[in-house]
């Protein structure tokens, strides 16, 4: 659950610094593209359809190949 608050909190941050342009862009279009995909991650853990954990969603997409 901890992961939910990170990504929501992360999103909100990396679209601050990217509209403020107080560090390089290319820094942070990786948190506004890594913190939704956390986000999605969470949601999909919350009902045992993925792994968070690290690594765990890689090895759930390699089970299912």
């Amino acid at each position: 659950m901890i992961y939910l608050v990170t990504s929501v909190g992360g999103m909100c941050m990396a679209t601050l610094l990217y509209r403020s342009r107080l560090i390089p862009r290319p820094i942070t279009i990786l948190g506004v593209i890594g913190y939704p995909a956390l986000l999605v991650g969470c949601i999909l853990d919350m009902f045992n359809l993925a792994d968070v954990t690290q690594g765990g969603l890689c090895k759930t997409l390699l089970e299912e190949v």
